[in-house]
């Protein structure tokens, strides 16, 4: 339920049941089972969402913690929480972290070579833009090309 409170905007509410959700899974699961991670994503996305920019690295940390532990590098979930916490670092214009997670996307894609074309173009897009933020347009247009070469 809260993952459908959260599409309709409505974060109190998501956030409740996200919390609830939580508290019953820690009582099932041990500390670092995944799903606790994906509970404790779906956290920081709402907080996120509410400008609450330092809770939600604090979840979505807690999340990244279990799936480095738990799951293969190349694991979807992995690969979104990294995204996640990129863009957590870019709302809270803190650029030089958001690129660091989303170059660890690129080099997941990288060693796999196999049919990620479109999440590298898109990964090394969303470099290009922090680039840009940060007016370092040059290096900004260096990975919209990379970008433009898996397309």
């Amino acid at each position: 339920m809260g993952l459908v409170y959260h599409q309709m905007s409505k974060y109190g509410e998501a956030l409740s049941y996200h919390e609830k959700a939580l508290q019953i899974y820690e009582k099932v699961f041990p500390f670092d089972h995944p799903d606790l991670a994906f509970c404790l994503q779906n956290i920081a996305t709402v907080k996120c969402d509410l400008g609450d920019y330092s809770n939600a690295l604090l979840y979505q940390k807690q999340a990244i913690e279990i799936y480095e532990k738990k799951l293969c590098s190349n694991h979807p979930d992995r690969i979104l929480a990294y995204d996640n916490i990129a863009s957590i670092y870019e709302k809270n214009n803190d650029y030089d972290n958001a690129v660091f997670f989303y170059e660890n996307i690129i080099k997941i894609y990288h060693e796999e070579e196999s049919g990620n074309d479109f999440q590298l173009a898109s990964s090394h897009n969303k470099v290009g833009l922090l680039y840009e933020k940060m007016n370092k347009k040059s290096i900004a247009l260096s990975y919209y090309k990379q970008a433009s070469h898996f397309l």
